[in-house]
């Protein structure tokens, strides 16, 4: 896996919530999608990043297996593209929301659909339990009705994704706050 400081984590982070901010996602879906990306990637949010001990890579680590990767390849050729954040998020956005989109149509409408709705009405932790479970499907999604230690780890992974995206929505309210409100400092000496 590579390697990515702080600092550089941190620019990834907001330059996906800048950009998911410009496509005008609603602020919940945002913290959803990256509370999934800071899973996905170990908290790097780099575009390249590669599974570790595994064949997956980018923000949603796609499966060269799985359909997405195949859509993903499909979605840059027809646009000409190079593979980038803007390129995934953007794949990921059309996957839902372009009702003429062959991603959307591997996706399923029925899924795309209610992703729409849980984006635009849901909160962060529905938004974040429905990309895992509608979007993402991953291998612990799949084995989760064969047992107690299957379920054990969907729900590991999914509160591991919840806990990232409430983070990031308990920070921006803090920011927020501090922006719109004088601070004052009192000191109380011993």
């Amino acid at each position: 896996p590579k390697k990515v400081i702080a600092s550089q984590q941190a620019a990834n982070r907001d330059a996906i919530v800048r950009y998911l901010e410009d496509k005008e996602v609603p602020r919940n879906a945002i913290y959803g999608i990256v509370g999934n990306i800071d899973k996905e990637t170990g908290g790097t949010f780099d575009y390249q990043q590669q599974q570790k001990n595994g064949p997956g890579y980018g923000l949603f680590q796609l499966d060269p297996g799985g359909g997405h990767q195949k859509e993903y390849s499909a979605f840059l050729e027809r646009g000409g593209r190079e593979d980038s954040m803007e390129a995934q998020l953007d794949y990921f956005l059309e996957s839902i929301y372009d009702k003429n989109s062959p991603a959307r149509e591997s996706l399923g409408s029925g899924n795309a659909d209610e992703l729409t709705r849980i984006f635009s009405e849901g909160t962060t932790g529905e938004v974040t339990q429905a990309i895992m479970d509608k979007w993402e499907k991953p291998r612990d999604y799949i084995d989760k009705d064969k047992g107690p230690v299957e379920f054990y780890k969907y729900r590991k992974n999914l509160i591991e994704r919840q806990t990232s995206a409430s983070m990031a929505d308990i920070t921006d309210k803090i920011i927020n706050r501090a922006r719109t409100e004088p601070l004052e400092i009192v000191y109380t000496p011993r």
